[in-house]
C-alpha cells in the first residue's frame, strides 16, 4: 500500500498523487503583485511556510485567495 499523507486542512489521508504543497504565505500577496524579487522570495520559502494539502482543499484555498485579490 502506498504511503498516505494527511491534509493539513480537512485532515483526511491521501496518496501522494492526490496531495500538493501549499504556500501558507501566498506567493502573490492578497494585496496584489509587488515585484518579481518579492514573488521569488515567497516562492522559495522555508519549509515552515509550506503545508501538505489535498487537491480539493488546495483549489478552495487558491479560489479564496484569488477572490480576496479582486
Amino acid at each position: 500500500m502506498a504511503k498516505h499523507y494527511k491534509c493539513n486542512r480537512c485532515e483526511e489521508h491521501f496518496p501522494l498523487k492526490d496531495v500538493q504543497v501549499n504556500h501558507i504565505i501566498p506567493v502573490v500577496p492578497l494585496e496584489g503583485f509587488v515585484s518579481w524579487d518579492d514573488t521569488i522570495k515567497r516562492m522559495f520559502c522555508e519549509k515552515e511556510h509550506l503545508e501538505v494539502v489535498c487537491i480539493p482543499c488546495h483549489k478552495i484555498i487558491t479560489k479564496e485567495e484569488n477572490n480576496e485579490r479582486k
